[in-house]
């Protein structure tokens, strides 16, 4: 097997989103309805059905023994959806998928980046103290699909991973410039087990496939308006995009999830201040500067401004 065609066999994205649609549709059928013993078999058929076809079925019938009996959600189906999906090669193997999975097994999966929290750790220590970022990512293939993790990030190794992810030296056509611009990106990580901690898998590698790599080409060619148009009809000199109010929710370059509302920031005082929907900030009436000083200085802001009612934010 060719170097290429081993990350593909992790890191198949496309192939993944596909299935985990179609094992929820097949799964969902039994929302509502009793988990009896003829209910669970014709679950378990109508799952057979948009599974490859080369799976085991006895195996794939004791990755969902833990439901018969139980009323299903939205947050079983959705697990169980990602779970099946994201390890057909254990199935295949011949290995039943427990509900630990994620946390006893070892191997490569592919991430996306889902937000960036600027951190300092140790910040009043001038020996110890570590600048970087904390980054929400989501697991999309692999044993832990449908997981969502967090990284830290030292600043060095943020520009050094730059590099790897699709962007150029400072001087080229693709230049690394805010940590931000992490936002969307797709990596692969290595998850090993003995790094799993609080519930979640832990990651200690990173390498990234021709695939992810022009994925994210193409993200940072949108946020230079390289076959994009700015909602706001500025160029990259003029408003970068990490200097944006815009989230995903309304530009597809954007480098956070959601807008940026306005409003009067608490600790500030400031009446325009920005706030991060997503943010602890959000409801403690911090505006994402002062979250950042608060982050990145380990100093705790106090309230300067006392509202009796929660104010309404709008973009």
């Amino acid at each position: 097997m060719s170097d290429e065609d081993h990350l593909k066999k992790y890191f198949d994205i496309a192939e993944t989103f596909n299935r985990v649609g179609k094992i929820k549709a097949a799964l969902g059928q039994y929302r509502v309805k009793e988990m009896t013993k003829e209910n669970f078999r014709e679950m378990l058929r109508q799952v057979l059905k948009v599974m490859p076809q080369d799976l085991p079925s006895h195996r794939v019938y004791d990755s969902l023994a833990h439901l018969y009996g139980r009323p299903l959600t939205d947050q079983i189906v959705n697990e169980t959806a990602w779970r099946l999906s994201g390890n057909t090669e254990t199935l295949r193997q011949g290995e039943g998928i427990t509900n630990n999975i994620a946390l006893e097994k070892s191997g490569w999966c592919a991430i996306q980046v889902l937000s960036c929290r600027p951190f300092t750790r140790n910040p009043r220590s001038k020996t110890s103290r570590v600048r970087g970022c904390t980054y929400k990512c989501a697991i999309l293939t692999g044993h832990a699909a449908g997981i969502t993790v967090e990284k830290f990030l030292t600043l060095r190794h943020v520009k050094y991973l730059s590099q790897e992810l699709g962007f150029t030296s400072p001087f080229k056509n693709r230049p690394f410039k805010d940590e931000h611009e992490f936002f969307g990106m797709r990596f692969g990580g290595l998850f090993v087990s003995s790094m799993a901690s609080e519930g979640k898998p832990g990651f200690n590698e990173i390498c990234v496939s021709p695939s992810m790599v022009s994925w994210n080409k193409k993200l940072i060619n949108n946020r230079l308006r390289q076959g994009h148009v700015c909602p706001l009809g500025m160029s990259a000199e003029q408003l970068p995009c990490y200097r944006c109010w815009r989230g995903a929710n309304s530009c597809v370059a954007a480098v956070r999830p959601k807008d940026l509302e306005q409003d009067m920031c608490e600790y500030c005082g400031k009446q325009d201040a920005l706030f991060d929907p997503d943010s602890a900030g959000y409801t403690l009436g911090m505006c994402i500067e002062c979250l950042r000083q608060q982050d990145t200085t380990g100093l705790e802001l106090v309230k300067r401004i006392h509202i009796n009612a929660n104010p309404v934010r709008s973009t």
